[in-house]
């Protein structure tokens, strides 16, 4: 079944190769796993900026609901992909940007 299902919704990130890898850290590590880069991957295809077209492999792990300086916590609902560029562009000011 998680078969068909794979292969009849394109837009349906599906793994039928289920690893037992833990996505919630909560402050116990700072940066995304691999196993969270893969879940982000099936939810982005670029950095999560809007009009930004640099590819996932080319991004890194942000903390999206609060910055890691600021209590963010690395859980895959909480990161998102972001470019290098505009990683360093997270913020609050009016001149950064903000992943909800």
């Amino acid at each position: 079944m998680i078969k068909l299902a794979a292969d009849a919704q394109p837009h349906l990130a599906v793994f039928d190769d289920v690893t037992n890898e833990p996505l919630f850290f909560g402050r116990g590590r700072r940066l995304a796993s691999q196993a969270q880069r893969l879940m982000a991957f099936g939810h982005y295809r670029s950095c999560s900026k809007d009009g930004c077209t640099t590819p996932f492999a080319h991004t890194e792990m942000h903390h999206a609901e609060a910055d890691w300086a600021d209590g963010g916590l690395t859980d895959s609902p909480h990161t998102a992909p972001a470019c290098g560029r505009h990683n360093r562009a997270v913020g609050c000011e009016p001149h950064q940007w903000t992943t909800r």
